[in-house]
């Protein structure tokens, strides 16, 4: 497997961590260094939140910029003793983002993994081969008692049939031999990637995608995320048709995979371009995709993600919340760090 990350990292970018939701649900309190010097404690010892403003909430996702975390109290509970691979195929975005909202509605605490990747993706990271042809939605859950994951994995396959999916699979009853391309060795010995199947297999080719890119002469650009409200997914698919089908006429080089994560859900409309393109003309693309979906952001009051690169969406903090909201935080930021010495310049 990839090397993890750190507990303190993911709650300074408020990363949801493995399974999801690690700052949501188990962190209890910190202990932070201040840029003074000063050490404090937030946060309670026991299972109940404290009387107050609660500080812990100062330093979940604050990016480096009022303190270094350099301690987390947490409630640990076992890792549940079963899991459970399940795909849906879809004809198309609009029949995949149905499920997707149906599911987070329904039953939002089943998935441990609901990665989509559409056509053009499964086709690039040579995944689309061994897979009936669509738009591939791959889904995981846990569980403890017995009977627990096969039920939750058929009520979300049963939910995708219900939106149109063209087929729903239990990878544990039906297993899928996928081939394997000779570039996926190399790169999952490179991340420590052990021998895998099914459904842990299909996963880990989607998170090597993009070193596999560099195989095949291609490099995607923009790591851009978008996090639509339940009730806008369905404009929000319009609204990455049209950005997909302006920049390929602008750039007709230009390859365009959508891909994300359902629990967000979060989208990732992935520009991928020859990676023999200058660098001049990479930024002035990357530049124009994300004033574009600034744009779309905006228009549906949209999230932004927490991927740790809260300078790259001031414009967005700015216009989602106000003048006086930033202006506060800058207000925030000089009280934690008078001298300006955590991440000067990044408010």
């Amino acid at each position: 497997r990839p090397p993890p990350t750190t507990a303190t990292g993911e709650s300074s970018n408020s990363f949801d961590g493995d399974g999801g939701k690690l700052t949501d649900r188990f962190i209890l309190g910190l202990q932070v260094v201040l840029p003074t010097g000063e050490i404090v404690e937030t946060g309670t010892r026991s299972m109940r939140k404290l009387c107050g403003p609660d500080m812990t909430r100062f330093f979940i996702g604050n990016q480096g910029l009022f303190g270094v975390v350099t301690k987390i109290r947490m409630r640990v509970i076992p890792n549940p003793i079963e899991k459970h691979w399940g795909l849906a195929m879809f004809s198309s975005l609009y029949d995949l983002f149905m499920a997707i909202a149906v599911i987070n509605r329904k039953t939002p605490s089943y998935p441990w993994v609901m990665e989509f990747m559409d056509e053009k993706f499964l086709e690039l990271s040579g995944m689309g081969k061994s897979l009936p042809q669509g738009i591939l939605l791959l889904t995981s859950v846990k569980g403890d008692a017995p009977g627990e994951v096969e039920w939750k994995l058929g009520r979300m396959l049963e939910i995708c049939s219900e939106a149109g999916a063209t087929e729903i699979r239990s990878l544990e009853k039906e297993p899928i031999e996928l081939e394997v391309p000779d570039y996926y060795h190399k790169v999952f010995a490179k991340k420590n990637i052990r021998e895998l199947s099914g459904g842990a297999l299909m996963y880990a080719m989607r998170m090597a995608n993009t070193e596999m890119l560099k195989e095949n002469g291609l490099l995607e650009i923009v790591g851009e995320c978008i996090e639509p409200p339940l009730s806008k997914l369905q404009d929000t698919i319009k609204e990455i048709e049209k950005c997909k089908d302006h920049f390929i006429s602008q750039y007709p080089d230009l390859e365009f995979t959508i891909y994300g994560h359902g629990g967000g859900p979060t989208i990732h409309p992935g520009p991928i371009c020859p990676i023999n393109w200058d660098y001049e003309k990479i930024v002035k693309v990357v530049h124009e995709v994300r004033n574009y979906l600034l744009k779309v952001r905006l228009k549906y009051n949209m999230g932004c993600g927490e991927q740790g690169i809260f300078p790259n969406h001031t414009e967005w903090y700015k216009a989602t919340h106000g003048e006086v909201a930033y202006n506060l935080l800058k207000d925030i930021k000089k009280t934690f760090d008078p001298n300006g010495i955590l991440n000067p310049g990044r408010i």
